[in-house]
């Protein structure tokens, strides 16, 4: 009996420690998304470069010059020697002078300006390419996103046709007991039957297909529950 015990704990134990499904909202989506999104992370490393190369084509108008002088003194001994000096006649005194000067003229040239304008025009191209790719992988989280969302509340309005059906069939086997109705009734509500459960897995494989779309994209491998 203790064994029987112990076994219905641990199934409840391991029943209370199963993964709940994560709730995930339609912007907690796209975020995820952009941030697993290959193309995207390809994008932001072409608008990185491209940053990186302006700068590199504005630092062409920047002049830096770093001049040092080094020079030595060196200590005679007087004429006429002095008492009472304890100075180290005959040794050399070091000198140094250290200057550094950075300008930036304003016109370094046509060859220069151009290089900049090129630059920044391609900056400005692979930053409009980052939004659109933004953009195509935001869109696609929401379609699908959506499109799982309306597959469950049809879902949901499946299963209350199917509750009105069961009802339906109670009413029509009564009706025909009582010899109030033909066995047509029964046949039709048959053929209605067939074809919800055939709509039921119809709107299952569909909603299954959906949510797997839905979690390529967002590059996650965990049960979600869209709020």
């Amino acid at each position: 009996m203790s064994m029987v015990t112990t076994a219905v704990a641990l199934a409840a134990a391991l029943g209370l420690g199963a993964e709940t499904p994560r709730p995930l909202t339609l912007d907690e989506a796209v975020e995820l998304a952009l941030s697993s999104a290959p193309d995207v992370a390809v994008h932001h490393v072409a608008v990185e470069r491209a940053r990186l190369q302006t700068l590199r084509a504005n630092l062409e108008r920047i002049h830096a010059s770093v001049d040092a002088t080094a020079s030595a003194l060196y200590v005679s001994p007087p004429f006429v020697p002095v008492s009472g000096t304890s100075a180290s006649y005959g040794a050399l005194l070091p000198l140094a002078n250290l200057e550094a000067s950075v300008s930036a003229p304003l016109f370094s040239g046509f060859r220069v300006s151009a290089d900049i304008a090129r630059a920044e025009h391609l900056e400005m191209a692979v930053a409009a390419d980052l939004a659109a790719e933004r953009q195509a992988v935001a869109l696609a989280v929401a379609r699908a996103y959506w499109s799982e969302r309306r597959l469950a509340l049809l879902e949901v309005a499946q299963r209350a046709a199917g509750e009105r059906l069961v009802e339906s069939e109670r009413l029509i086997k009564a009706r025909i007991s009582a010899g109030l109705a033909a066995g047509l009734d029964a046949n039709r509500a048959a053929a209605r039957r067939v074809q919800l459960d055939v709509e039921d897995t119809t709107l299952a494989a569909q909603r299954r297909e959906a949510r797997a779309r839905l979690a390529v994209l967002l590059g996650i491998d965990e049960e979600i529950e869209l709020v």
